[in-house]
């Protein structure tokens, strides 16, 4: 299975399982599907914000180290 074998190849990967859902889950099974993906995009989001802010937490000139 895709799903299965995708999480292998990944950094930081999550399996859900929608139970019930077929290929047509986001369809008929939308509010499932809907909670999985903003808790996807929430926790992506967050793991973008962190390393900016662990190095303003650290005093790194962070314009200087965009430009390298």
């Amino acid at each position: 299975m895709i799903a299965e074998l995708l999480p292998t190849l990944l950094p930081a990967p999550r399996l859900a399982v929608v139970d019930g859902a077929g290929h047509m889950g986001p369809l008929t099974h939308a509010t499932a599907v809907n909670e999985l993906i903003v808790t996807h995009i929430g926790a992506a989001e967050t793991a973008m914000r962190r390393p900016r802010e662990l190095l303003q937490a650290g005093g790194q000139d962070l314009e200087r180290l965009e430009r390298v």
